[in-house]
């Protein structure tokens, strides 16, 4: 009899289909690549820069790509070393435009409050 281990056991009562294409069919999970990489250090930038609690972008970016790397085995080459250039030019494309919008809707938020008071009191 074959042995089950503890994470397969776990992965078969999760989902069978998911337990036959891993330990039957032997397709291995995405693990990522640098593009997976690249995209999600800049959305956690996106993030944390609408939450408003970042210093330095491009500073995080590197950090949060450098993790993410790091998390899938990859060392720096060409392409990485290009995608951060990419970074530096993106960034100030994309930093800007959450806190922009955010003020926008409060403008207009605070624009409709004082309309509807004046409305009331036409009424």
């Amino acid at each position: 009899m074959k042995h089950i281990s503890y994470s397969e056991l776990k992965i078969w009562s999760e989902c069978p289909f998911k337990h036959k294409l891993i330990y039957i069919d032997k397709i291995r999970p995405f693990k990522g690549n640098e593009f997976t990489a690249f995209g999600k250090a800049l959305h956690e930038l996106c993030e944390y820069e609408i939450a408003g609690i970042l210093d330095d972008p491009e500073d995080f970016f590197d950090l949060a790509f450098e993790r993410e790397l790091e998390s899938i085995s990859l060392e720096e080459n060409k392409l990485i070393t290009e995608m951060r250039t990419q970074a530096k030019n993106i960034i100030p494309e994309i930093t800007p435009l959450p806190l922009k919008r955010c003020l926008e809707n409060m403008k207009y938020f605070l624009w409709k409050k004082n309309y509807m008071k004046i409305l009331k009191k036409l009424i």
